[in-house]
């Protein structure tokens, strides 16, 4: 036996307008719930929470101003003072060229009495995930090579610092140093994250047309390493194929990001073979992996500006390390 209900045209049936008035209630009741007036309590827990976002945002202010005046301080030669912006327990790793990690305030002090070099720093970032990032450049023997530093903050205090420096061929000046330093204390931008990481896919895949969307028609390169920049979308074009050229299988992986204002910091490693010549060295087929990071400022919407940070001289070291192979 079957059962078949019949309904008529243009009128529902029994279970459905059960079904739309129980939709109904459930409706009701949860815009009810939903106009309830707050309680006091509610409200004070919601502005206590404000306070407290507020009361962090301005300690992490205070932190990012002082890591840019402990940079300022090296800059002026009080070893003393720059030491004294770090933890107890601070721990310092450099990369790019000349690595070693050094611990504790006291280590700290003798590296950095040590290194001899004027420095600057142009900007620093207080980003959204208790981390500072210095931009800057280190001079050595009247050669300039900039460097970024990104200080990890705990217990309202600056206790790991990973130092990127670009390591410039013997023939490059490097960049210049950077006059007064500017902190970069507003809230970034998801949106322009998510573009600079685009960007990083879109060089490994050399597509060229999302590239030139992504940036202003005048955009500014900077390559730390040589000190090099270019302007324009042509120009810029010019020395990206110049670099990747010789390594047609260049890839550029990301491993973190941040946002400040309308800046993006994105760490992260190239990797490559050389099956081309590259400067004067003919292809050897070996392969290079780099720890880089890039820079970019925004304007309505698009990269205005870049900063490349990488080791130049260490592409030269893993190019000519063992015997080189003769190209296919």
């Amino acid at each position: 036996m079957s059962l078949r209900t019949t309904l008529t045209p243009n009128r529902p049936g029994p279970l459905v307008v059960y079904t739309l008035l129980s939709l109904a209630l459930v409706a009701a009741c949860e815009k009810q719930e939903t106009q309830a007036p707050k309680s006091h309590h509610d409200s004070v827990s919601r502005a206590d929470e404000l306070a407290a976002t507020q009361g962090t945002r301005e300690e992490m202010r205070a932190i990012a101003q002082g890591f840019a005046d402990a940079f300022d301080a090296l800059g002026f030669g009080d070893v003393d003072g720059a030491v004294k912006s770090f933890s107890e327990d601070i721990v310092w790793e450099t990369r790019g060229g000349d690595e070693r990690s050094v611990k504790g305030r006291e280590e700290l002090h003798a590296f950095f009495d040590a290194s001899g070099r004027k420095i600057g720093v142009a900007r620093v970032f207080l980003t959204d995930d208790d981390v500072v990032i210095s931009q800057g450049v280190r001079v050595d023997q009247s050669r300039g090579a900039g460097f970024v530093a990104i200080g990890h903050i705990n217990g309202g205090e600056i206790t790991e610092v990973q130092e990127f420096r670009t390591s410039a061929p013997s023939d490059s000046k490097g960049p210049s140093l950077p006059g007064e330093t500017e902190v970069i204390k507003e809230y970034g931008d998801e949106v322009n994250q998510a573009l600079a990481e685009s960007l990083h896919i879109a060089w490994s895949k050399r597509d060229w047309a999302t590239i030139e969307g992504s940036l202003t028609r005048d955009v500014v390169y900077h390559d730390e390493a040589s000190g090099e920049t270019t302007q324009g979308f042509d120009a810029y074009k010019r020395w990206f194929e110049g670099f990747t050229g010789p390594f047609p299988d260049m890839s550029f992986d990301i491993e973190e990001s941040w946002t400040a204002g309308d800046y993006v910091i994105v760490k992260g490693r190239t990797r490559g073979t050389q099956t081309a010549k590259y400067g004067e060295l003919e292809a050897t087929n070996n392969s290079i992996e780099l720890e880089g990071l890039d820079i970019f400022r925004f304007e309505s919407g698009a990269v205005a500006e870049m900063w490349r940070y990488h080791d130049a001289a260490g592409i030269m070291a893993q190019l000519t390390a063992g015997a080189e192979k003769p190209a296919s």
